[in-house]
């Protein structure tokens, strides 16, 4: 009679099977879900972003789009040829579609964490009539 083999999971090296490892498990789901949706870009190219951005902001793609090309909502900026450079912007507690942010502008929002809090202290600092120059004892 043959010695009974013990298990030893594929991935991590430990004593049992794959399934016995949580971690591992989830590592290989992650994996799976990460090669589905980079062959889903490949196949489908730019269309696949501009049906996500939709799917995301529950809007139809023809709305996505028109929202996309039009110029950004807080600096202006013309939207480039190529899709996906401005996004609707969708608020995260009522899930309204606000109007149209481009990258930069999404990239500053994030910064502040999207409070409305802190985007209005910052507009109340940067046009302050104050000069605390004038109340800064001098050394």
């Amino acid at each position: 009679m043959g010695k009974v083999k013990n298990p030893v999971c594929g991935r991590c090296g430990q004593p049992g099977y794959r399934k016995d490892h949580p971690a591992c498990e989830r590592a290989e789901r992650t994996e799976r879900e990460n090669a589905r949706k980079a062959r889903l870009r490949r196949e489908n190219g730019p269309a696949y972003y501009v049906e996500r951005r939709a799917k995301d902001a529950k809007l139809p793609v023809e709305a996505s789009v028109m929202l996309e090309r039009r110029p950004c909502d807080v600096c202006g900026a013309e939207a480039p040829e190529e899709p996906g450079h401005n996004n609707a912007y969708v608020r995260a507690d009522t899930g309204a579609v606000t109007g149209t942010v481009c990258q930069r502008c999404t990239k500053t929002l994030g910064t502040w964490d999207y409070n409305a809090e802190r985007v209005r202290a910052a507009l109340a600092l940067m046009t302050s009539e104050t000069d605390h120059r004038a109340s800064t004892p001098k050394r």
